[in-house]
């Protein structure tokens, strides 16, 4: 059991730090519209001021709450020469006294997209000779071939992306502190934190697909506790139980995600992670219906506009319809909201944050288990553990993207440029969901998944098993391992309880307690027929890309299989 102590915050000093939203959008959407302007070679930022420049823009097939808002139609031109660069001025921004606060406030948005940190997913090989190189392998040429038509994303489509995703986030970040200001509720927001693909450097076919954290804190406590599987056996490992102090009060007992239970004879007041979501979903749509009755002009100034998905929880669904012609490519881009409390403490100082996120597959109705795969002697390693409705799920994302930097460095060390994003994104091109949006799984394989059979496999390797001449080696490999994943519906998280990796990095011995005792299998969710989808499906991909005859009959001899990374 983890105590985490709580600091009150000032709740006056912190109305004075607020900035109103109209003033926020006053102050940097014309630095927003110029620097859209310069990425995409229109004349956005002249059009803005124009009465006829405004059109109606296209109502979303799925919703109608924001089918008669206006924004500036975007026409086509012919590019002019080189302009000034996108921090400058735009020329139609009134020049007065308050030139200065207008600056400060473009200048706080770039800070809030620079800790946003996208990575673009850059296809490099320094220079390497690809002709020379794949030559007389058809393999590796298969697979470099396959990488350059399906992987890369147009830098023009990512710069305009990022800033879109970026400026959503910063006046929805604006908006939620403000309701905080307003509102007395136990759960607070705190600021968003890009996770995923996005951050990597991995995404791959197009930006249109992020994936944000959605920090929320406890307010008005002086602690909460974390309970884990040290602490209690019945708390399945990776995960942990939230409970708050003082939530007997009469004040927090009105609030639906605070449950009354007793968690090995302790009881207590804890958090419920569904009604946490449920709670979050409904301050994102006050946010965003506060933004456009309330700044409604100002917003209809933007060239996108963005709702939340009707059929996906906590889905951020932006229209950049108005864009898609002017070089973008994209009808919408979607940002994917998960809800976050932060489980760092003053010993885990020194270390990345992990945080306390929803159970993966939670309010989920999965399939019966009906057909059944052949069963190992690893299936049975892991006791089934039934979620109860109080688990949280413990997320290492921002430590395993640590974890592979670090692997990283020791193959710089060793002289050799690892290919192992490379092999990730084909990976996600092959078997990962579509960049097209679907009702229908075909089987697609998530892109945690993907990422973690790469890590494995890259903390046990040489440094010379990730070289572009070995890249088709590694493909085959990884495939392998994901097919005995399925086959055993088993695969372990990368970083809670594995030694081996403990043995490498010794200063991740602080997160003992949270990461010890068991290893998690994070495909416990999949059912046995949506195993046996998911290895067709794999087939299936590798028959229609012409990528079956780079896959041989076994594991690399240099590299370790399956089996030596499941210990229980």
């Amino acid at each position: 059991m983890i105590n985490v102590p709580k600091f009150d915050n000032n709740k006056e000093n912190l109305i004075q730090h607020i900035q109103h939203i109209d003033y926020v959008l006053e102050c940097t959407i014309g630095f927003f519209l110029k620097e859209v302007d310069v990425h995409l070679g229109t004349a956005m930022s002249h059009s803005v001021n124009s009465p006829e420049g405004r059109t109606r823009l296209p109502s979303s097939p799925s919703s109608n709450s924001i089918s008669s808002l206006t924004s500036p139609r975007l026409p086509r031109r012919v590019i002019n020469p080189p302009r000034q660069s996108p921090q400058s001025l735009p020329s139609q921004m009134p020049v007065t006294k308050n030139d200065d606060s207008y600056a400060k406030s473009w200048i706080q948005f770039e800070k809030f997209k620079a800790c946003l940190g996208w990575v673009f997913p850059e296809v490099n090989f320094d220079g390497a000779n690809i002709g020379q190189v794949s030559q007389g392998d058809q393999k590796l040429s298969l697979i470099l071939q396959f990488l350059y038509q399906n992987c890369p994303i147009r830098p023009l489509q990512w710069n305009v992306a990022t800033s879109v995703v970026s400026y959503s986030l910063y006046i929805l970040d604006h908006q939620l502190k403000a309701i905080n200001a307003d509102l007395s509720d136990l759960l607070t927001f705190c600021r968003f934190e890009s996770i995923g693909s996005a951050t990597e450097g991995t995404l791959v076919g197009a930006a249109n697909r992020f994936d944000a954290l959605f920090l929320i804190d406890i307010s008005k406590l002086t602690e909460m506790t974390i309970l884990h599987n040290n602490f209690c056996s019945d708390i399945p490992a990776g995960h942990v139980i939230l409970g708050v102090k003082d939530g007997s009060s009469p004040a927090c007992q009105n609030f639906k995600y605070i449950k009354k239970a007793c968690v090995q004879n302790l009881f207590g007041f804890y958090l419920v992670p569904q009604e946490v979501e449920e709670y979050v979903e409904a301050l994102l749509k006050k946010a965003i219906l506060k933004l456009y009755r309330e700044s409604k002009s100002k917003m209809d100034r933007l060239p996108f506009s963005f709702q939340l998905s009707p059929t996906k929880k906590l889905n951020l669904t932006i229209d950049t319809r108005l864009m898609q012609g002017l070089g973008l490519g994209l009808s919408e881009i979607n940002i994917r909201f998960i809800p976050a409390l932060s489980l760092s403490v003053v010993d885990f100082s020194m270390l990345p944050p992990i945080y306390a996120v929803p159970t993966w597959g939670s309010g989920t109705n999965h399939e019966a288990k009906g057909n059944t795969l052949p069963k190992t002697v690893l299936s049975r390693i892991f006791r089934d553990q039934s979620n109860n409705d109080l688990l949280w799920n413990i997320c290492t994302d921002k430590l395993n993207s640590t974890v592979i930097k670090n692997f990283e460095k020791r193959l710089n060390l060793s002289g050799v440029r690892g290919h192992h994003k490379e092999c990730l994104m084909i990976l996600k091109a092959l078997f990962s969901q579509s960049t097209k949006n679907t009702l229908l799984n075909k089987g697609e394989i998530d892109a945690t998944v993907l990422s973690t059979v790469i890590s494995f496999l890259l903390q046990e390797s040489s440094a010379s098993a990730w070289t572009l001449e070995s890249l088709a080696d590694r493909v085959s490999d990884s495939i392998h391992f994901l097919k005995s994943c399925f086959e055993n519906i088993l695969l372990p998280n990368f970083s809670v309880h594995n030694p081996h990796l403990l043995e490498q990095i010794p200063c991740l011995e602080m997160l003992t307690p949270l990461l010890s005792g068991r290893q998690q299998n994070i495909l416990s969710h999949v059912s046995n027929d949506a195993a046996l989808k998911v290895l067709g499906y794999i087939e299936q991909r590798l028959q229609e890309t012409g990528l079956r005859k780079c896959v041989k009959q076994e594991f690399s001899a240099n590299m370790w299989e399956y089996e030596f990374f499941i210990f229980g």
